[in-house]
């Protein structure tokens, strides 16, 4: 058995984002800078947060850019292509 689990701290680079489904399903979105190392050897990565559901409708109010958060949730790769390009993201999907 496998756990996927990840806890990441980091400010969030955008407000959050409410969409809706064509199934009326809710899916809220908000990336997050993370930092790691120190001096010339710091590094930033973009994370994206995805949260589904209720949770999602309550949440987009609360988050806006700039603020410190704490995402807790399932690490995972989005891939898509585009104009013949593959693409991918680092994605976690929220708790």
């Amino acid at each position: 058995m496998a756990i996927n689990s990840i806890n990441v701290s980091g400010n969030v680079g955008k407000d959050c984002e409410l969409r809706v489904t064509q199934n009326g399903k809710n899916i809220a979105s908000f990336s997050i800078a993370v930092t790691q190392g120190y001096g010339e050897h710091e590094k930033t990565s973009w994370l994206t947060c995805r949260v589904f559901g209720k949770t999602a409708e309550g949440l987009q109010p609360y988050i806006k850019k700039g603020d410190l958060v704490t995402v807790n949730g399932e690490y995972v790769t989005e891939e898509w292509e585009k104009d013949g390009v593959k693409r991918s993201s680092p994605t976690i999907i929220v708790n």
